[in-house]
């Protein structure tokens, strides 16, 4: 096959590929675009969801003729000079890719007036044919408008999703922007709909408060540390303010969003043993650096980044988190070392088998066990406190969190959440096949405030919901309304609710993987509705859970795939107590 040169049009639609996934990658462009230029107030235009229309208008230094004629051409910017300026990037767009792109995929428009310019110009492409620069009066500024989004690219404009999933990544978009730039106002509508009215916020705290509410913001924990390496300021939150993943870490590099593994890690290092198993910790970090120092070339959208220095940047981090925890007094929940926790929990479980086989022989439950000698063979035996145990027949429930059944030939150490949870899962998914879930109907409906972003991923959920009997709707440009909710999930608490689902489905982008993701409410609910590790168990309800056990199906691992029994035969116990 021969090798031939591709035709501009064509490259321009492979280039469109990497930087235009979707409404929302537009959007980032030109806001970074914006906020090159200076502006100061940022307006955001939107028709369904971004696919028909996106308008973007800036107060910035606008362009003139000359520039505007280039504003479309590839690799086309004024941000890059010479060679070097590529390895000392301090612009938040440089790549020249992104108008030529967006032009390529589109009809889209710019029409720009610089101050002191007696009137604007104009010019368009559509779907590539670049056309004519005309003169036209326009305020000091830029405007771009993009319409008909993969007009010339049915496949692409097939795979967009719902407009509540599309505005899901817009409002991230813009959001993510927002919060590094306090100082511009921002304005996003939708159909005709505010959905965020930014004026300037007196700092990064108040704008935080306005995307993330009270919860968030009346605990923010100020970071601030400097080196030569790097300034850092920031907020984090206290350990019990948190999520199960990292979607609510919004890390910055010299004003630009990144996600970095050692930015990341530093994060987690810097809590560490302070956050229970399997939440993560939420925070605002901000880093200015040399950006000699920073390699932001590494990925078409500029998502990514290269610390030449990455283990300075990662100790920096860590130690401002620390320090900035240590001075908000926050009470650690320091985990036992490996071999302290090892030996209570062997002792647990020696105490709570002890116990078990000493309720089935009929004697007397001991209040202790000593330790020492026999009678006669030295001081009197030491009584240990123990945690009481709760039995039902031939099942004992010990350390709040795990059942020990004793079966034919051994016992068996269940995990008392990760069954249910199991038990749940099977009967939620077996009802669902038949119709769906029990609803239990609110007289007066729950009302759940959510930032943007989770605003628009749960109402893309609501007719997956709506199967397992919950009934919601959108109220006022934030707000969630729950009219109904399954009866097995009991007590109902919405914000929380929602909050897990998103983590579960790994937040506003997780919302659009439709495969997969109604089995992934399933586990969520079942989890959501199962008993704690922790939480004490009557001997009513260790009954009902090992009945439900032998109705329920396959029971040998969790949803998540964690085993729900782990079983010690007779003859594994005899060897362990060396008598064989």
């Amino acid at each position: 096959m021969a090798i031939r040169i591709l035709p501009a049009r064509l490259a321009n639609k492979i280039a469109a590929g990497e930087v235009i996934e979707r409404p929302g990658s537009i959007v980032k462009e030109l806001l970074e675009n914006s906020i090159d230029a200076g502006a100061t107030r940022i307006e955001i235009e939107l028709e369904d969801a971004g696919a028909s229309l996106i308008r973007v208008v800036d107060d910035g230094r606008g362009m003139d003729a000359d520039d505007l004629a280039l504003a479309f051409e590839g690799h086309a910017t004024s941000k890059l000079e010479v060679e070097d300026d590529l390895f000392c990037i301090d612009s938040m767009g440089f790549r020249g890719e992104a108008l030529a792109s967006i032009g390529a995929v589109s009809h889209a428009r710019i029409v720009s007036r610089p101050p002191g310019s007696d009137s604007g110009h104009e010019i368009e492409m559509r779907t590539g044919e670049l056309g004519s620069l005309k003169a036209c009066g326009a305020p000091v500024g830029t405007q771009v408008e993009v319409r008909n989004l993969f007009v010339n690219v049915p496949v692409r404009r097939k795979f967009l999703k719902t407009a509540a999933t599309e505005m899901a990544h817009i409002t991230e978009a813009v959001t993510r922007q927002a919060l590094a730039r306090p100082d511009i106002h921002f304005i996003l509508t939708h159909e005709e709909r505010k959905v965020f009215n930014l004026p300037p916020a007196a700092d990064r705290a108040q704008r935080i408060g306005e995307f993330f509410g009270r919860q968030i913001a009346d605990n923010l924990i100020p970071v601030e540390r400097r080196s030569p390496e790097l300034e850092l300021e920031g907020y984090v939150l206290p350990p019990g303010v948190d999520r199960r993943n990292t979607r609510m870490q919004y890390t910055y590099v010299n004003g630009r969003y990144v996600r970095n593994k050692t930015l990341l890690h530093a994060i987690s290092q810097g809590y560490e043993k302070l956050m229970p198993g399997g939440r993560r910790p939420i925070c605002f970090i901000f880093i200015r650096m040399d950006p000699r120092q920073v390699d932001v070339n590494v990925h078409p959208t500029k998502l990514e980044v290269r610390f030449r220095r990455g283990s300075d940047v990662h100790q920096q981090v860590v130690m401002g988190i620390r320090d900035a925890l240590r001075e908000a007094k926050i009470t650690p929940q320091v985990a036992l070392a490996a071999d302290e926790e090892t030996g209570e929990r062997q002792e647990g479980i020696r105490r709570a088998i002890g116990d078990f086989f000493t309720r089935r022989s009929g004697e007397d439950a001991p209040t202790g066990l000593s330790r020492g000698g026999g009678a006669g063979s030295g001081p009197a035996p030491v009584v240990q406190p123990r945690r009481p145990a709760v039995q039902y027949g031939n099942c004992v429930q010990m350390l709040d969190s795990f059942i020990i059944e004793e079966d034919e030939d051994g016992i068996c150490i269940i995990d008392q959440h990760a069954l249910h949870e199991r038990i749940l899962y099977n009967r939620i998914k077996g009802r669902l096949e038949k119709g769906r879930l029990d609803s239990q109907q609110l007289l007066v409906p729950e009302v759940v405030e959510l930032p943007k972003q989770e605003f628009y991923a749960i109402l893309d959920l609501r007719e997956e919901l709506a199967q397992f009997g919950m009934q919601i709707e959108d109220f006022g440009e934030q707000t969630i309304l729950v009219r109904a909710f399954p009866q097995i999930l009991g007590k109902f608490d919405g914000k929380t609710f929602f909050e897990d689902l998103l983590d579960e489905l790994a937040g506003p982008e997780g919302a659009r993987k439709v495969d997969g993701r109604l089995d992934k409410l399933i586990r969520m609910m079942a989890c959501h509705s199962a008993v704690k590790a922790g939480q004490r168990l009557s001997p009513e309800q260790i009954r009902h859970i090992m009945q439900q056990r032998s109705e329920a199906g396959p029971t040998d691992t969790c949803p998540h795939g964690r085993p729900t029994t782990i079983r010690l035969s007779h003859r594994e116990l005899d060897k362990k107590f060396r008598r064989t």
